[in-house]
């Protein structure tokens, strides 16, 4: 079993390619891993890999803040 443990950020560690387990060595479910930062499908920073996601009104707010700002 190899372990890849994200720079920057310990709450989540890779045990294997998609299987993610928390600091207490329990194995996140697919909903789990959904609401992390993960760097699969994206390039991101290795800082932001296992933060949680913003909360969807947040996204929704994000997107049309700059149109109402205009």
């Amino acid at each position: 079993m190899s372990l890849h443990q994200f720079d920057g950020n310990a709450s989540i560690t890779e045990v294997s390619p998609g299987v993610y387990i928390d600091i207490n060595g329990h194995q996140l479910s697919p909903q789990q891993v959904r609401q992390v930062v993960t760097p699969h499908d994206f390039t991101v920073a290795n800082a932001l890999v296992g933060r949680a996601l913003a909360k969807p009104w947040m996204r929704c707010l994000s997107l049309y803040l700059p149109l109402v700002a205009c």
